[in-house]
C-alpha cells in the first residue's frame, strides 16, 4: 500500500512540475521585466567568455571603478555556457534561474518531507511555487535563486540531522556552502544560518548537562567553519591574481558601492527599514512584487510556531490539542519540536547574518521567505489532516489568483515588451556603434560597444573628452536623467554623482543630431517611481557630431 502512495505522489509531482515549468517558460521573458542587473551579469560573463579571463571587468564600466574577483566566477562559468549555448540574450540567462528554481523545489520538498508526509510535502511545494516572490526570483537573472538552492540544501540535511551533524557531514555543509561564494558572497549567509544552528544546538545540549554531545557539535561547527574557510581561501587567492590590492580595493568599494560602513545598531535598524520596505514596496529599481497578506501571515506563523515549542513539553498539553481536540504521540511532538526548533534558529541565524553584512538588496527577501513557508508549514502540522488539506487548498487558491493577478498586471503589452524596445533602438542606432546609453540596452549591442552613463561621474577630462578618446557615435538620452538630476544626491547610490547630466545634455544640443526617440513606459526609465509615466517614457537618441562636421557647420 505504502509503495502505491509513493507512486501516487510521485506521479501528482511530476505531472504538477510539467505543467509548471511550461507556464513558467510562456512567462519566462514578460516576467518580470528586464532589469539592468541582468545586463550588467550577462554582459560581464560574455566579456569574460571572449577574453577567455575571469578576471576581466565589464566593458560597459570602463571608467566606473572596478575590483576584478573571483567571488562570482561559479555563477559567471554557467553564464557564459548558457551564453554559449542560446545565445546572448534574456531568455538564455534565465533558463538558468529557472532551473535553480526547479531544483529549490525539489530541495524544499525533500525539507518538509522531513517534517511531514508526502501528501504535505507535495502540498507546502506547490504553495511555494505558486508564491509570486519565488516565481519572481525563478525567473531573474541573479544569483538570490541560486543561493536559496544552496540554502535549502543545507536546511534539508540539518533537519535530518536534528541540527546537530556529524564532522563528516558539517564538512560537506562547508564545502557546499564555500563552494557557493563562487556564486555570490551572499553563500555566508548560509554559513550564517548552518552556523547558528549548531551553536544554539551547542548551547542547548549544554544547558542539558549532555557536555559529551556539545563538545561534540561544537568539533562539528570548527569542522564546517575551516571548511568554508578553507574553500573560501581558494576564491580569495585567485582574487589576489586578478588584483594584488584586492582586499582593500573589495571593501573600499563596498563601502562606497553599497554604503557599507553603518555601525552594528544601524544596521540593525536598516534590517527593519529593510522588510518595511518590502512592505509598502518602497524601491528604486527592482520589481517589488505585493506580498503585504504574506507577510504579515509568515510573521504570525512564526510566532505561532515559536509559542508552541515552548508550550510543547514531554507531557503537557500540546498545541496541537489546544487548538483541534487531537492528541499526538510523543514521537510526533518530539520531532515537531526538533524540527521547529532548527527552522526558528536558522532564522535566527540569516537576520544575523544580514546585520552582520549589512547589504539589503530587496530580492534577499527570498530567504525569508523561505523560512516563512517552512513556518506555515509547522503550524499547518498542529491541525489534523483535514484541516491541514483545507488550509493548504485555500492557500493555494489564494496564491494562485494573487500571483496570476501580479503577472498579469506587471505585464506590459505588446508595443511596451523589451523586445518591442530594442526593436525600436535597432532603427536608430546599428548594434555595432559605439554608444552610451541605459544598460538595460546591453542585450541588443555588440559586445564593448555599449558604454552605460553610470560611467560619467568618473571620467576623467570631462563628458566631452570622453566621448572623443572613446569614439561614441551615439548617445541615448533618458528623460530620467533629468530627474536623477534635480533630485540629486537621492539616486547617488545607484547612478553616482549626477552632474554629469549638465554637461551631458549640454553636448547632446550643441555637438550632436537627435535622430529619433524610443517611446516605452516599461524601459526608458529605471526608477520604478517612473515607471509607466508619459512624461519619463522617452530616449532621445543623438548622433555625435564628427569635429569636422562641426566646424563646416560653424562655418
Amino acid at each position: 500500500m505504502d509503495r502505491w502512495k509513493k507512486w501516487a505522489v510521485f506521479c501528482a509531482a511530476a505531472v504538477y512540475l510539467a505543467v509548471y515549468i511550461f507556464v513558467s517558460y510562456r512567462n519566462l521573458l514578460v516576467f518580470p521585466f528586464v532589469h539592468s542587473d541582468e545586463s550588467w551579469l550577462a554582459g560581464l560573463s560574455r566579456d569574460m567568455l571572449a577574453a577567455g579571463n575571469l578576471g576581466v571587468t565589464e566593458s560597459f564600466f570602463d571608467a566606473n571603478p572596478r575590483v576584478p574577483h573571483a567571488m562570482k566566477s561559479l555563477f559567471h562559468l554557467m553564464q557564459m555556457g548558457a551564453v554559449g549555448l542560446g545565445g546572448f540574450s534574456v531568455g538564455s540567462v534565465r533558463m538558468l534561474s529557472l532551473l535553480a528554481g526547479i531544483i529549490c523545489l525539489v530541495l524544499f520538498y525533500l525539507c518538509v518531507r522531513r517534517m511531514g508526509s508526502r501528501w504535505f510535502a507535495l502540498g507546502l511545494t506547490v504553495l511555494l511555487s505558486l508564491d509570486i516572490q519565488f516565481i519572481y526570483a525563478s525567473h531573474f537573472a541573479r544569483q538570490e535563486i541560486f543561493i536559496a538552492l544552496e540554502l535549502l540544501g543545507c536546511l534539508w540535511i540539518l533537519l535530518g540531522k536534528k541540527g546537530r551533524p556529524g564532522t563528516g557531514t558539517a564538512l560537506i555543509l562547508g564545502v557546499v556552502t564555500g563552494l557557493f561564494v563562487g556564486i555570490h558572497p551572499n553563500s555566508f549567509l548560509c554559513a550564517a544560518v548552518c552556523g547558528a544552528i549548531m551553536v544554539f544546538e551547542i548551547v542547548r545540549q549544554a544547558a542539558g548537562k549532555d557536555k559529551k554531545g556539545a563538545v561534540k557539535t561544537l568539533g562539528s561547527l570548527a569542522a564546517y567553519t575551516a571548511a568554508v574557510l578553507a574553500v573560501t581561501a581558494v576564491y580569495v587567492g585567485v582574487s589576489f591574481q586578478f588584483n594584488p590590492h584586492f582586499l582593500p580595493d573589495y571593501f573600499l568599494y563596498g563601502k562606497e558601492e553599497f554604503e557599507l560602513s553603518s555601525s552594528g545598531w544601524a544596521r540593525v535598524g536598516e534590517l527593519f527599514s529593510f522588510f518595511s520596505g518590502v512592505y509598502g514596496r518602497d524601491n528604486g529599481t527592482y520589481y517589488l512584487p505585493d506580498v503585504r497578506l504574506e507577510m504579515i501571515a509568515m510573521a504570525l506563523a512564526a510566532g505561532l510556531s515559536a509559542a508552541a515549542c515552548l508550550v510543547m513539553r514531554g507531557d503537557v498539553l500540546s498545541e496541537s490539542e489546544a487548538l483541534t481536540g487531537e492528541s499526538v504521540s510523543d514521537s510526533e511532538e518530539k520531532r515537531w519540536i526538533q524540527n521547529t526548533r532548527v527552522i526558528l534558529e536558522g532564522a535566527a541565524g540569516l537576520a544575523a547574518g544580514m546585520v552582520v553584512i549589512g547589504r539589503y538588496n530587496q530580492t534577499a527577501v527570498l530567504f525569508f521567505f523561505l523560512f516563512g513557508w517552512l513556518f506555515a508549514g509547522q503550524v499547518l502540522q498542529l491541525f489534523e489532516k483535514a484541516g491541514r488539506t483545507i488550509g493548504i487548498l485555500i492557500l493555494a487558491a489564494g496564491l494562485a489568483v494573487g500571483s496570476i493577478w501580479q503577472i498579469q498586471n506587471q505585464r506590459p503589452g505588446e508595443a511596451e515588451n523589451y523586445a518591442s524596445y530594442l526593436d525600436q533602438l535597432a532603427e536608430l542606432v546599428p548594434a555595432d556603434a559605439p554608444t552610451i546609453g541605459n544598460l538595460n540596452m546591453e542585450f541588443y549591442f555588440d559586445r564593448g560597444m555599449l558604454k552605460d552613463y553610470r560611467n560619467l561621474p568618473y571620467v576623467e577630462g570631462g563628458v566631452e573628452t570622453y566621448i572623443r578618446e572613446n569614439q561614441i557615435e551615439y548617445i541615448c538620452y533618458s528623460d530620467e536623467l533629468d530627474y536623477l538630476y534635480e533630485h540629486r544626491p537621492y539616486f547617488h547610490a545607484i547612478y553616482g554623482n549626477t552632474a554629469f547630466v549638465r554637461e551631458l545634455k549640454a553636448f547632446c544640443e550643441t555637438a550632436c543630431r537627435e535622430v529619433g526617440r524610443i517611446h516605452s513606459l516599461e524601459y526608458a526609465s529605471r526608477v520604478n517611481s517612473l515607471r509607466g509615466a508619459e512624461e519619463w517614457g522617452t530616449v532621445r537618441v543623438y548622433r555625435v557630431k564628427q569635429e569636422k562636421q562641426e566646424k563646416q557647420e560653424d562655418t
